[in-house]
């Protein structure tokens, strides 16, 4: 494929993956079908089937590429890990409020893929890898970093999930998943809370 049609190529995929997020989070997974998340997007539907040849293989980009864009996010941190993750949820939930829920919504955004899986498991990973490093521990012979970024993705996939078929007060949800990390963070104690990260 020419490098001119690249950046078109890549605006439709943009326009598809858009599609599908509001496609699952109207009907969820199972429901949603191919030629709804096309006519979402403006896309002939073999145009879409071309980039994603099935709903699973659509989820698992939109997995990878929020993993992929946390993992950024993450390296250009200047803090300890719960505010990252704190603000990371209040960027993304202003900017494409959609993309938020997928971690852990299995309604609207299961990872019916190996690679969405993987996916998933790696953005919980690396979150729990800079709690370990918050801590001063090795993430690999401690269980409390996992279990901080489990509670972490726990907490607002089953805030996310209370928002199911409801209507969307952006406010209200932005507020609700940022409490997650708050009482997380309060639940942990001030010696935690004191901790500060010194990143190069």
């Amino acid at each position: 494929m020419s490098s001119s049609h690249r950046p078109r190529s890549e605006e439709t995929r943009r326009k598809i993956r858009q599609a599908a997020l509001t496609v699952f989070t109207r009907s969820g997974f199972e429901r949603a079908t191919l030629a709804e998340i096309s006519d979402t997007a403006g896309v002939h539907l073999q145009t879409l089937i071309r980039h994603f040849p099935t709903k699973g293989d659509l989820m698992a980009d939109i997995h990878i590429l929020t993993a992929k864009h946390f993992k950024k996010f993450l390296r250009e941190r200047n803090m300890d890990a719960l505010s990252t993750w704190r603000a990371w949820l209040e960027l993304t939930a202003n900017e494409t409020p959609d993309m938020l829920v997928f971690p852990s919504d299995s309604y609207r955004f299961p990872a019916v893929t190996p690679e969405g899986e993987a996916a998933i498991r790696e953005l919980r990973e690396v979150l729990a890898d800079v709690i370990a490093e918050d801590l001063g521990v090795n993430v690999d012979n401690d269980l409390r970093p996992v279990l901080i970024a489990s509670a972490l993705i726990g907490g607002n996939a089953h805030v996310a999930l209370s928002w199911a078929g409801k209507r969307m007060d952006k406010k209200k949800f932005i507020a609700s998943l940022l409490e997650v990390v708050d009482v997380t963070r309060e639940s942990l104690g001030k010696d935690f809370s004191a901790r500060k990260v010194a990143v190069a």
